[in-house]
Parts: C-alpha cells; structure tokens; sequence
C-alpha cells in the first residue's frame, strides 16, 4: 500500500489491512488516502485513518457527501457514503445515455434543482439495479429518499460534494 501524497509505503501496513470497523480485510492492492490530512466537509471523525479510493484497476472508490439543502444552503438532510458506494456505481462522465448523473464530479461539487430531480430518480433507479449488497442497497435508498423530497418541495436542492 503506498500513501497518495508521498508516495511512500504506510506505516504498519504490510500486505493486509483491516478498513475501519467493519474490520474487511483488504488482501487486494488499492490506493488509499490518510484521512487524518483531508480537510473534511463535515465535522464528524472517519471510522478509519485510512479509506480506499481506488483498486489498482482504476475503479474509484471516493467518498461523497449527498446533501438536501434549501435555497439559502441551509442542509435539510445529508447521506455520508464515505466508502465511496455510490461513485463506484455511477456511469462515466459524458456518458450520454444518461442525462444528469453522469455530470456527477466524484473530485468536485455539482447541484440539481427540482426540475431535474425525475430524470435524477429514474437514473438512480436505473443505475442501482447493479447494486450488490445491502450496504449499497442503503446508500441508494437513502439518496433516493433525498431525490424525492427534492422534487415534491419547492425551493430545494440535492448537492453532491466529491473530495
């Protein structure tokens, strides 16, 4: 395992690792990031120092906040995937045979209003039916509950927030 910014090999780490508290043991190479040095969107602590970001096959595993906020920014409801659920499961940006999600930014911020909360359901549906545990299951669920109040209220915004 080698540390993103150094590039150096983490200390204590040796061919496995146990992420966070959910104890999986990772035997596979990955990247990882040291989450004691990213500034965090939130004030909530990590379940681990050290998160995967990736497997050396380039699938991205970043950790995305999904915020529900009204018009003044005010935070309504927020769903925290910080073992990277979602960007894992969603299409490529300029994939065009989805409208909204593939704008998705996993390294910045995007925003959808009301008027695209439909085609940002039937996509979550769409891309979900890949979903292959009840962990994701949850995620998705939880988004999805987001995505639906955003388009029955007024004046509401769902954000997606990358690293």
């Amino acid at each position: 395992c080698v540390d993103f910014d150094t590039g150096q090999g983490l200390p204590g780490l040796g061919k496995k690792y146990f992420l966070g508290l959910s104890r999986k043991m990772i035997t596979r190479p990955v990247l990882l990031v040291d989450t004691s040095r990213v500034s965090a969107r939130t004030d909530r602590k990590p379940t681990s120092q050290y998160i995967v970001i990736a497997d050396l096959k380039g699938k991205v595993f970043m950790p995305l906040i999904v915020q529900l906020q009204d018009e003044n920014g005010n935070v309504i409801s927020e769903v925290i995937d910080q073992k990277g659920y979602f960007a894992k499961l969603l299409p490529a940006i300029g994939d065009n045979s989805f409208y909204c999600l593939h704008f998705i930014d996993v390294y910045g911020d995007t925003s959808f209003n009301r008027g695209q909360m439909s085609s940002i359901i039937s996509e979550l549906d769409r891309v979900f039916k890949n979903v292959q545990n009840t962990e994701e299951a949850e995620i998705y669920n939880q988004i999805r509950v987001l995505a639906t109040r955003c388009q029955e209220e007024v004046h509401l915004y769902l954000k997606f927030y990358g690293d």
